[in-house]
């Protein structure tokens, strides 16, 4: 039930942050038209442009290459010849590997004209607060340890709130807390999990 609620706000809330958009008037928006950066992420590294579509929003895109965990249940035979038993039991399993992440996500800003009014803040690289919607692919590519069961493709929805900052000219730094629905292809995981991201990005374009 929790899975189908977020799912259902997602859905609900992305069309409602473009199309509110059509209200805002053009001079309250300092968001860059195009932005390209390359960096560091949470247990990786990552490529994402941003492409401004409206006076507060932009579309976010990312590929990544990353590190992950997820834990799981998994039914295994026992047999038991001293006791003349026999039976299955649950066992929790954690397996780590490399994946592939691809991402999409809508954006939008908030208190872009306090910002830009305010001397000790710069606007520089998109530096604002914001609230997204987005959806994330990304497939396992090798096991580290753990169990032999590789988890496969994994999907993601979330919907979080955001803060972007430029360090200096060259360097921006982002974080991203919310929810996300995930579910995994190869084992029987999925629920609703805490979302948390940090990057640290190079701004290829100035």
């Amino acid at each position: 039930m929790s899975a189908r609620i977020l799912v259902i706000v997602y859905f609900i809330i992305a069309p409602f942050m473009v199309f509110s958009s059509l209200y805002a008037q053009s001079n309250d928006s300092t968001l860059r038209k195009h932005q390209f950066k390359s960096g560091l992420k949470m247990a990786g590294a990552s490529a994402s442009y941003e492409m401004k579509l409206l006076n507060k929003f932009s579309l976010y895109t990312e590929a990544s290459y990353r590190h992950a965990r997820t834990k799981y249940e998994r039914d295994t035979y026992d047999s038991s010849y001293e006791y003349g038993t026999v039976g299955y039991s649950d066992l929790e399993k954690i397996s780590t590997f490399w994946m592939q992440q691809y991402g999409l996500e809508l954006r939008q800003y908030y208190g872009l004209k306090k910002r830009a009014r305010n001397e000790d803040n710069i606007t520089a690289h998109n530096s604002f607060d914001f609230f997204s919607a987005g959806t994330r692919y990304g497939t396992g590519t090798e096991r580290l340890k753990g169990d032999k069961v590789k988890p496969g493709d994994m999907t993601s929805y979330h919907i979080s709130w955001g803060s972007q900052r430029a360090l200096n000219k060259d360097i921006s730094i982002e974080l991203q807390l919310g929810a996300a629905y995930k579910q995994w292809s190869a084992i029987p995981k999925k629920g609703v999990l805490p979302f948390v991201e940090m990057r640290f990005g190079y701004v290829i374009n100035k």
